[in-house]
């Protein structure tokens, strides 16, 4: 709220994300797996599995790691298997994104590596932390939109900003010696509320 510019911030912040990013990058997964798949169906049998993914990459190293991430297959067509496996269960995948939110939940806190094939093991972060992503973004944002209440209509302005981790209410705002507070209902690392701390500069 100092010598930052919170209007234009907000002007160039994209929207929060939405499940539907979510499903649409699974979607882009699934498609590029599957012409990954086709690609190396579409090579002599003998070149080097490496080689042939660095081929379709453009890339050498993301291709070696790629192919050692899945326990160096011998050919191109085991990788070719693996791939297209890959795709049968980023298919699946994007069902769970369908699914209510407390059956969303328990299935991102359980094991929902269990089963995955090589290619997509340790690839799910992304999805059990959306919720969070998604709400530490959506405060963020709103304390953006507080800042910038601050600067045009002072203390009150902010106090019109709603919480997004609590809906129906707005950001909690408290003024003392020390400076100005916004806080969140939403509570991070121990429990704790999210808020943020400025002190106001003198106005000329």
């Amino acid at each position: 709220p100092g010598s930052e510019n919170p209007e234009l911030l907000l002007r160039w912040a994209p929207s929060p994300p939405t499940i539907q990013t979510l499903r649409n990058g699974l979607k882009t997964d699934h498609a590029v797996f599957l012409r990954a798949a086709e690609y190396l169906d579409s090579l002599p049998g003998n070149i080097h599995p490496i080689v042939a993914l660095a081929l379709f990459l453009g890339d050498a190293r993301d291709a070696d790691w790629f192919v050692s991430h899945v326990d160096n297959p011998k050919t191109v067509k085991e990788l070719a298997t693996i791939l297209r496996q890959g795709a049968e269960q980023i298919s699946l995948l994007e069902q769970k994104t369908y699914l209510s939110g407390p059956a969303w939940r328990q299935w991102a806190t359980g094991n929902p590596e269990s089963g995955l094939c090589l290619a997509l093991r340790g690839s799910l972060d992304g999805m059990k932390e959306f919720e969070t992503t998604q709400m530490e973004y959506q405060v963020a944002l709103a304390f953006l939109k507080a800042s910038a209440a601050y600067r045009a209509t002072g203390i009150e302005g902010m106090r019109t900003i709603p919480d997004p981790a609590r809906p129906g209410s707005y950001l909690a705002v408290t003024s003392s010696t020390n400076g100005i507070t916004i806080s969140s209902a939403y509570q991070k690392d121990g429990g704790t509320n999210v808020s943020f701390s400025f002190k106001p500069e003198p106005t000329p």
